[in-house]
């Protein structure tokens, strides 16, 4: 009976109070029933700063155009950047100079190693009434597959325009070697299906030349086509001989995949020896450490000419914001670190990472006590100089992270505005104001703050379990990285210099503010990075007829996690065998499901003479597909002698159906 007459209690209830909300509207229910049962709790704001510890002007006495230009100009100086070439060590040698210069404490170099495609040199030779000899630079390879053409390869030499079919109609093009402009997208291929040896790009106008086209030179497959940039000073001439169609070229030169070494640097400014204000006075401002980084290394489609005047925006500025930060203490201590391997898929970060700081306890305990870094908070600077204004994100897209993220940093995004205001860098009314509230707009995703789809190195931080974010350009197509043409003439400096004063302002606010990290402690990142080690093995049947027993030594064993490049950051995760098979992928970069490793093994000229076995006692019984259900997870990788083929048009157009087998 006390069921039935609560159950009629209730429904009376139910009903009175929905006709409250029909009659007298939510608004009237909320205040004078709701609100008189239960309250709410309080709206805390942030503690709002009294003053803005660094004034523009001051920021501005330091940071300055001649100093932000001379930053760029070395950097950019050697003709690449890119790991295993010279320019990476200059750069290094650069960023370990302003260091002291700078005055950190304790100035440190890492030295890790990359597996890179290092360009040792091709030459065009025109055969003319004189032979004209002219330097040419290979494209980043197809998956894996690059050419070595120490003998030469020789043929007439055509133009292709922009690669469509009707430029090749009455010219015999199996054989030859085609000239074509750059902004074709990917219909130079149609010149290899015909028969081209080789394919030559060159700037073929204004605008021609973008991150775009860059990114349609690359393809996710191992095939065999051959592609080389001419450069600016002798394009035309290449340009007319390629016209007249009567002309022979010969391709001569060598690229090699190589352990490359590369180094990450580290210097320190140590926080004040104070107690912290709130706390038990145990708790010191130095024993909370942010990591403030930026990479140093550059990419291009043709890693031989890889100048990256853009891409040395973020390192120019965490150069400048060492003396801001010289010149007005921090609070806690900074350590800055200058990554390389940037664009070769996260890796300098990963091998940071890997030596001073994980969440999880399996891979911390892998690093000694005297190697730790505890870390609070990593902010990443990642700035180009085709737009002026700044914001901070805790996406990027590289990896893909759920929308815990977020709330996790909506109180950084509620100090960060704060400290904007204060310093006069941040107006919601003004459009154009120098910071940006990208980490929670009411009205726009960070995603579309970012038109180019970055990769940044707080990414990998963030797998890891720990707390990061990066300060990058808003708004910018970043046209030129992952180019040739990303020269300092085309940098634009009065949009850089005004985000690294931005910057200059915001940091020693965040810097001094005793709750920098105040964030919800429910919400807990976990360490998602899991390794692969494993062996690249193949069949002897006169040592073992029934297993895999001799290694595939300096096989390359690749993942691709996500597009082929992320404005500039490469998608290819490749690493090398070693003499007995063995390799190693940290962190992979799929935090769940299963990776899909493909191994090959190259010869001397580039071919692939070692492919994945996909048979019954190759791919069947020892899986490509490696689980990500362990911390680290094991392989091996069966690989078999192989010739390879190219095959073009694989979709039947009657029926739009793929060829998804061959018999031989």
């Amino acid at each position: 009976m006390y069921s039935r007459i609560f159950g009629y209690f209730f429904l009376a209830v139910g009903v009175l109070l929905f006709l409250a909300v029909a009659v007298a509207g939510p608004a009237w229910v909320t205040e004078h029933v709701i609100l008189r049962i239960v309250s709410l709790p309080e709206d805390v704001p942030p503690r709002p700063l009294e003053e803005a510890p660094v004034t523009w002007e001051e920021v501005s006495e330091i940071v300055t155009p001649e100093r932000v230009e001379a930053h760029v100009r070395a950097m950019s100086e050697n003709p690449s950047r890119v790991v295993g070439y010279p320019g990476n060590r200059a750069a290094m040698e650069y960023v370990v100079d302003a260091f002291h210069a700078g005055g950190l404490a304790e100035v440190s170099v890492d030295t890790f190693t990359v597996s890179s495609p290092v360009d040792h040199g091709f030459t065009l030779t025109v055969h003319d009434s004189v032979d004209t000899e002219i330097p040419v630079y290979q494209f980043w390879p197809n998956l894996v597959r690059l050419n070595s053409f120490t003998d030469g390869i020789r043929g007439p030499l055509h133009y292709g325009r922009r690669g469509e079919f009707q430029a090749f109609n009455g010219k015999e093009i199996e054989g030859s070697i085609v000239l074509v402009d750059f902004d074709g997208r990917d219909q130079y291929l149609n010149a290899r299906m015909l028969g081209a040896q080789a394919i030559l790009f060159y700037d073929s106008g204004p605008g021609s030349v973008t991150n775009n086209q860059a990114q349609r030179k690359i393809l996710d497959v191992p095939a065999d086509v051959p592609r080389f940039w001419v450069p600016d000073p002798h394009a035309a001439a290449v340009l007319v001989a390629a016209q007249s169609g009567e002309i022979e070229v010969t391709i001569r030169g060598r690229m090699k995949w190589e352990r490359a070494e590369t180094w990450n640097v580290m210097g320190w400014i140590p926080g004040r020896d104070e107690p912290l204000p709130g706390g038990d006075g145990t708790e010191k401002w130095k024993d909370r450490i942010v990591v403030l980084s930026a990479f140093y290394d550059a990419m291009s489609v043709v890693p031989g000419l890889a100048p990256g005047a853009e891409s040395a925006g973020g390192i120019a500025a965490m150069l400048e914001l060492i003396d801001v930060l010289r010149a007005h203490p921090p609070g806690y201590t900074v350590l800055f670190l200058a990554t390389s391997a940037h664009f070769h898929g996260l890796q300098g970060v990963n091998d940071f990472l890997d030596r001073h700081q994980r969440k999880d306890e399996f891979f911390l305990e892998r690093i000694s006590e005297a190697d730790r870094i505890p870390f609070d908070l990593f902010l990443g600077l990642d700035l180009t100089s085709r737009a002026d204004q700044v914001g901070l994100f805790s996406y990027g897209d590289f990896i893909f992270f759920t929308s815990n993220l977020d709330i996790l940093y909506e109180p950084y995004a509620d100090r960060y505005l704060n400290y904007a205001r204060k310093a006069g860098v941040h107006d919601e009314a003004d459009s154009r104001t120098a910071y940006l509230n990208t980490l929670t707009h009411p009205l726009r995703s960070q995603e579309s703050f970012m038109p180019a789809g970055p990769a940044f190195d707080h990414e990998m931080v963030t797998l890891a379990g720990l707390h990061g974010m990066t300060f990058a350009t808003v708004n910018d197509n970043r046209l030129l990285i992952d180019t040739p043409k990303d020269r300092i003439e085309y940098v634009d400096f009065p949009n850089l210099v005004r985000q690294v004063r931005t910057l200059g302002t915001l940091l020693p606010a965040m810097l001094s503010d005793p709750e920098a990290f105040d964030v919800d402690e429910s919400i807990r990142l976990k360490d998602e990075g899991r390794d692969i080690e494993g062996r690249v093995l193949e069949f002897d049947r006169t040592v073992d007829f029934f297993k895999p027993n001799t290694p595939v030594s300096d096989a390359l064993v690749v993942y691709e996690p996500g597009y082929t490049s992320h404005s500039g950051v490469r998608g290819f995760m490749v690493t090398h065998a070693d003499s007995l098979g063995h390799f190693r992928h940290s962190m992979v970069r799929f935090p769940r499901g299963p990776t899909e490793l493909r191994s090959y093994g190259l010869g001397v000229d580039g071919r692939i003479v070692y492919a994945p076995d996909l048979g019954e006692e190759g791919n069947a019984t020892f899986p490509l597909a490696v689980p990500n259900s362990s911390k680290v997870n094991n392989t091996i990788q069966v690989l078999f002698p192989c010739e390879e083929i190219i095959l073009f048009d694989i979709v039947d157009p009657g029926v739009f159906v793929a060829l998804d087998n061959l018999t031989v």
